[in-house]
Parts: structure tokens; C-alpha cells; sequence
């Protein structure tokens, strides 16, 4: 047998103890979630963007977890935050899209396509201020 199979089976065998101990009430629910959880960590990766309709552009990314095909996530920033005098720039918006999408894999899984508007308050949230640049002009 392979190390990694050694380990699968290894791993197998103990979340099957973990969930009788938890069915017997000897330990907490909790820490099956906590091993389920990192079980079923999903990774982010950056496909591109397009621009479409109204200047608007639309940042895809791919959502991989081991074992499952990967899912498709579009996040759509409106032509809008693209002007005026808190605009945000082109190089900055795929960061912002990666931090949003970040965030909500933390509070659930994303198992199915999925298309997302970004809002100004998004925005507000996940941009990063460069040292030495303002965020707002001065009055």
C-alpha cells in the first residue's frame, strides 16, 4: 500500500470513530465539523475578466475542492465604480472580486455557478489603499 493510501485509510478509519464517539454524545458535534471542514476546503482560482454591458466588468473565477469538479463563480463590478473621485482601477478590481469571494467561501460552500454584484459598500470593504494615495480628495 502507498503512503497516501496508508493515510486515506488512516483517515477514513478515524472520522468513523470521531462520528460513533459524537453519536454516543462522548465528544461534541463541533469538532466533527472541525475535521469535515477541512476536509472540504475549496480553492480559488482566477480565470479573467471581460467587459460588458455599460463598461461594467465581469471577473470569473474557478472554485476547486478535492474530488469535485470545479464551479464557476462570476463577480460583475457596475461601470460606475470605474468613474468619479473615489473610482477604483482596473489593476485593483480582481483583487477586490478574489477578497469578497474569499469572504463568503469562509461562511459557506459555493457548490453551484454563481454570478454576484459587487455594491459600493464591496467596494468600501475589500479595496486596499496603497501607501501615499488618498482614498477621499481633499475639501
Amino acid at each position: 500500500m502507498l503512503h497516501s493510501e496508508c493515510f486515506v485509510a488512516l483517515w477514513y478509519v478515524h472520522v468513523r470513530a470521531m462520528s460513533r464517539l459524537a453519536d454516543a454524545g462522548v465528544i461534541g458535534s463541533s469538532i466533527m465539523k472541525t475535521a469535515a471542514m477541512k476536509d472540504a476546503k475549496q480553492n480559488i482560482r482566477y480565470l479573467g475578466f471581460e467587459s460588458i454591458e455599460d463598461g461594467a466588468r465581469c471577473f470569473d473565477f474557478a472554485i476547486t475542492a478535492a474530488g469535485q469538479e470545479a464551479t464557476r463563480v462570476s463577480l460583475v463590478i457596475p461601470a460606475l465604480m470605474f468613474t468619479g473621485a473615489d473610482k477604483i482601477t482596473f489593476q485593483e478590481s480582481a483583487k477586490i472580486c478574489y477578497e469578497k469571494l474569499r469572504v463568503l467561501l469562509e461562511r459557506e460552500k459555493i457548490e453551484t455557478p454563481v454570478r454576484i454584484r459587487l455594491t459600493g459598500d464591496d467596494i468600501a470593504q475589500f479595496r486596499h489603499v496603497p501607501r501615499g494615495r488618498q482614498r477621499f480628495p481633499k475639501a
